[in-house]
């Protein structure tokens, strides 16, 4: 039902949807349905900018090439560090925090962008198979490649790491890539989320 209703309506008429099914006939329904907005409208940045710290801080001024690099410019720059911030990093003098709940999103992020895409250009295949062409894009291997081609691991923060870090790091990797898919959809919206993954991980899809 929900799958209809996004081709048919869109994501906005869903999020309503969900939200009256959730609160609907409860007591504070009035509340806790503005409070469902709220939290959707939110993101992970203040204010309209901070691009303006970025002559403050060589962190900052670093992850500038890596805008050159993808094409995707921030207008919260500490959000694009952020995603680049694993959780052995100590809070800094930039109180950045890790990615851990922005990779969270990403995950929900591509798998929707990707599912979507599949449905769409792919209109004879069964839910099988359409699963099993997600699988061969969405997983650790295939986004670590990714990454790795992007440049991504010289952008990475991370304290000095164990051998047995090491050798996971084909899923730190991968992890930043889900990390700066929630970055960019927080920060540029659910179009441009789509165009990078379009470029860069949907055309690895050999059939």
């Amino acid at each position: 039902l929900l799958g209809a209703l996004y081709l048919d309506q869109g994501l906005d008429v869903c999020n309503v949807f969900v939200a009256r099914q959730i609160f609907e006939d409860t007591l504070e329904e009035n509340y806790l349905m503005d409070v469902w907005h709220l939290c959707d409208s939110t993101s992970e940045t203040e204010g309209d900018t901070d691009r303006y710290l970025i002559p403050t801080s060589d962190t900052l001024a670093k992850f500038t090439k890596l805008e050159q690099i993808t094409g995707i410019y921030f207008r919260h720059i500490k959000l694009l560090v952020k995603a680049f911030t694993h959780p052995s990093v100590c809070q800094d003098l930039l109180n950045i925090g890790s990615n851990q709940r922005l990779e969270f999103l990403g995950d929900a992020v591509l798998q929707f962008i990707v599912s979507r895409h599949l449905f769409l250009h792919f209109p004879e295949c069964s839910e099988g198979q359409l699963t099993l062409y997600r699988i061969t894009l969405v997983n650790n291997q295939t986004l670590g490649s990714l990454g790795t081609e992007l440049g991504f691991d010289q952008f990475i923060r991370f304290q000095v790491m164990t051998t047995q870090q090491w050798r996971a790091q084909g899923m730190m990797m991968a992890a930043v890539v889900e990390s700066f898919i929630a970055a960019v959809f927080l920060d540029r919206g659910l179009d441009c989320a789509k165009l990078f993954l379009e470029v860069t991980l949907i055309p690895r899809l050999n059939l």
